[in-house]
């Protein structure tokens, strides 16, 4: 993905190419981003080197691939547990003002397209695009889905509830726009393709979905390959957030299903609500990721949705894929219910009505909570928005012989923050501290670098086993968060 610097005109650009042999094949003009296609032979990290020392070279990175978050599901006719956790049925019995969503409302399905045929979803959908066709004379307009992934993903954010058939989404009556940025091999009956698309594709559809009337964006894939190899953010990638956000578009993601605290992108970039999964018992799901970029949890197991293979299908879905959506579902219901709200407004009426799990407070495995539709849609106004978490410590309980790295406090604050750490025995005397002036990290919420304590008072001496409590303060808010050190 290359950019070049503004005013550099078409002919320098065309000669940086043509000296490595490349050429471009596809372009997001809102972000003056070119996809460039490599000649076999030419290694990707000698490519970007030589485009990086090019004085007229903005941005040279790698484009790099994106997959699916679904695990295999299989055909049931098992109720939709989900709605009654996350209060959605209670909403839509009591007949809650703006509880059903609202058809001027779009949410774009940024995946593997979208059956146009189910009878959950056909009424619901409006014209997308397919971003992976790059056959010359073939409509981008065609948008089924061969993985049958967009399509569950798809009905559990806004399946139609009016037909008097299969299931109920989260948002339905919002519209559905299919964006199809990940593709495979046709799958039938309730399987899910090995579906898979690149960064590029998603950066394109996101600009694209910002510039043609979508609210919300659900995104239920991501950059991880496995637990140990999950990418890395993009510049590319974060500028499409920021140019969709800055239209006022909600954006969600899923965390990824493979049980890592690895970031996955695009769930991890600025402006993007990450998602972990709970299941039926709100323990995070055994497959889910978690960590400093997970904002909400939602359901993600035995979640029933439309299949695509047969128009009448139901599949029951497992994954952060599935969780996604329904943080997708509440934010139209949301906006649906007030349209003057922002981004912003959004995920702090999500943050203030959440339901907490695991330790009080926002925490690396569920975020702030598993969302709840009810509370969110009836919080009265002048409530004042609740006190935020500052801070998480991690592992708890530690072990200096086993934690070499050692025990991190991961602080929020904003640059310029002062912010303080202090430890202190269960008599109250204080044996670690440590201050500084927060700085900018570029990301929503500022996680800053953590704060490392090796288990020693501030003489270097090793502190016997035992409950110490941390005094964490930033400016003139401040909590305690108790430690456990057992060596």
């Amino acid at each position: 993905m290359v950019r070049f610097h503004p005013g550099v005109p078409e002919h320098a650009a065309a000669r940086a190419l043509n000296e490595l042999k490349a050429r471009q094949v596809d372009q997001i003009p809102a972000l003056r981003v070119r996809l460039v296609k490599l000649p076999p032979g030419l290694p990707l990290e000698i490519a970007l080197e030589r485009l990086q020392r090019n004085p007229n070279v903005e941005l040279a990175e790698p484009n790099q691939v994106v997959k699916a978050y679904a695990l295999p599901n299989d055909y049931s006719p098992s109720s939709q547990w989900a709605l009654d956790k996350i209060e959605a049925a209670r909403a839509w019995s009591e007949n809650v003002p703006g509880a059903q969503g609202a058809a001027t409302v779009t949410i774009a399905i940024v995946d593997s397209g979208i059956s146009p045929t189910h009878e959950d979803l056909a009424s619901k959908l409006i014209p997308g695009y397919n971003f992976t066709n790059t056959i010359t004379g073939f409509t981008n307009t065609i948008t089924g889905d061969n993985c049958n992934h967009g399509t569950l993903t798809g009905g559990i954010a806004a399946a139609a509830t009016d037909n008097s058939t299969g299931i109920a989404g989260v948002a339905w009556k919002a519209k559905l726009m299919p964006l199809k940025v990940i593709d495979g091999p046709a799958v039938s009956g309730c399987a899910v393709g090995d579906c898979a698309g690149s960064e590029f594709l998603i950066a394109k559809a996101v600009t694209w979905a910002a510039d043609n009337g979508a609210a919300v964006i659900n995104m239920s894939l991501g950059s991880c390959v496995s637990a140990s190899d999950c990418g890395g953010p993009s510049q590319t990638g974060t500028d499409a957030m920021e140019y969709a956000h800055q239209r006022g578009v909600v954006l969600i993601a899923a965390a990824g299903n493979e049980s890592t605290s690895n970031k996955s992108y695009p769930a991890a970039y600025p402006y993007v609500i990450g998602v972990s999964a709970t299941d039926t018992n709100d323990a995070l799901a055994s497959f889910s990721n978690f960590g400093d970029y997970i904002d909400f949890a939602a359901p993600g197991v035995g979640i029933q949705a439309p299949g695509s293979a047969t128009d009448s299908i139901y599949c029951v879905a497992n994954g952060t894929s599935v969780a996604s959506p329904i943080v997708a579902g509440l934010a139209a219901v949301l906006l649906g219910q007030d349209p003057s709200r922002t981004p912003d407004d959004i995920e702090s009426l999500m943050r203030r009505t959440a339901d907490d799990l695991g330790i009080a407070g926002w925490d690396p495995q569920f975020g702030y909570g598993r969302v709840n539709m009810y509370r969110a849609l009836t919080l009265n106004a002048n409530i004042p928005p609740a006190g935020r978490d500052l801070a998480y410590v991690y592992p708890n309980p530690f072990s200096p012989a086993q934690d070499l790295e050692g025990m991190r406090i991961v602080i929020k604050a904003s640059p310029g923050d002062v912010v303080g750490v202090e430890v202190f025995d269960v008599l109250g005397n204080r044996v670690w501290s440590k201050s500084f002036s927060a700085q900018e990290t570029g990301t929503r919420d500022f996680y800053y670098d953590p704060v490392v304590w090796n288990g020693k008072d501030e003489q270097g001496r090793e502190l016997a086993n035992g409950v110490y409590l941390a005094r964490i303060k930033v400016n003139e808010q401040r909590i305690i968060k108790k430690i456990v050190l057992a060596r």
